[in-house]
């Protein structure tokens, strides 16, 4: 048995991130990670002004040739003549999954982390001295006192499920649309559309009901039934979730990967104390996230809803202050720059545009 300080199962965002920041911090740190590149999800390639900050600080890659985003709208598919744009607070970029994730990995390489590319961890168990260990093979297994679960959404069945499928086709940027458009449709389902930096524009779809669910195009990657929200999760003395694992954010109002690569990091450094231990975590990330997941809910099961989005759109073709303020309320409470009412004077697109 190889001994470590710390186990990561999962090499996204989080798992990259905590890996990374528990290396800075004098850890020895193995990262496992099922998957090959190149890295195909069904979201997380519009990462946030604050994510791209993030992501620049843990990595030390140079996101400014990735597409800007300025100007984003919403559309209702059943009025199709309807609309509401705004121009985000902070512009965010395209950056496709594989750049991203590669980008983390090869940092965390750099920084010392022992990374296992193409590896299925087979559960864990305990040592008779209480730690945990990770079977990698029939002879092989790694223990460490502490495992960082980065797993991603966990499978969920019921009416409270939702699925998730994506398509990623080439052509030319279109010149004088949106750079972001979310398109809702009658029932609890939407799609968007953005070009990242592979060149491709991707469209990503989610939907509650089975019978929305049409995914009969070439190239589509779906994703199991996974439920939106905090995660329930079984507490056990040295392991800390995190990521989509802790929970999933709504892709069409949350920041889901900033808020992964932010509480990966937070939790990375704050491991380095040995007293340390996952109920405290679980303090830590409801602290610095709560307010903001449970903001993207609400607004999420607003949006999805026509009764209630119809008037919201009134509202916000009148004020041209919501948007932004609605913005702010679903951003991290820790990321959140001052000013921000200041700098969205004058910044908002009217309807139809």
């Amino acid at each position: 048995m190889t001994r470590f300080d710390l186990i990561v199962i999962g090499g996204g965002p989080a798992g990259s991130a905590a890996a990374i920041e528990a290396a800075r911090q004098g850890m020895r740190v193995v990262l496992i990670d099922r998957t090959k590149p190149p890295i195909r999800r069904v979201c997380g390639e519009v990462l946030s002004f604050a994510g791209c900050e993030l992501a620049a600080e843990l990595s030390g890659i140079d996101w400014s040739t990735s597409p800007r985003f300025e100007w984003a709208r919403f559309t209702d598919a059943t009025r199709p003549g309807e609309s509401v744009g705004w121009r985000p607070v902070r512009p965010s970029r395209g950056i496709s999954r594989t750049r991203l994730d590669e980008s983390l990995l090869g940092a965390a390489i750099k920084e010392g982390v022992q990374v296992r590319r193409g590896t299925r961890a087979r559960g864990w168990d305990r040592t008779s001295a209480g730690e945990l260990c990770v079977p990698l093979g029939e002879e092989e297994a790694i223990v460490a006192p502490r495992l960082v679960l980065a797993i991603g959404r966990r499978p969920a069945a019921g009416p409270d499920s939702w699925i998730g499928w994506r398509e990623a086709t080439r052509c030319l940027p279109v010149t004088g649309g949106p750079d972001l458009e979310i398109v809702l449709g009658e029932g609890e389902s939407y799609f968007g559309r953005a070009r990242i930096d592979d060149g491709t524009v991707t469209t990503t779809h989610l939907a509650r009901h089975a019978e929305s669910v049409t995914p009969g195009f070439s190239g589509c990657l779906g994703t199991p039934r996974f439920h939106l929200g905090r995660a329930r999760v079984e507490s056990a003395p040295g392991i800390f979730h995190v990521g989509d694992a802790m929970a999933a954010w709504p892709p069409i109002v949350g920041d889901g990967i900033t808020a992964a690569l932010a509480g990966g990091a937070r939790l990375g450094r704050r491991l380095a104390d040995r007293n340390f231990d996952e109920r405290g975590w679980r303090h830590d990330w409801q602290r610095h996230h709560g307010r903001a997941l449970r903001s993207a809910m609400a607004l999420h099961a607003i949006l999805l809803r026509p009764a209630l989005r119809r008037p919201l759109w009134r509202l916000a073709r009148a004020w041209a202050g919501l948007a932004p303020l609605l913005e702010a309320q679903v951003k991290l409470a820790s990321l959140s720059r001052p000013g921000v009412r200041a700098a969205t004077k004058g910044r908002y697109i009217p309807a139809g545009s």
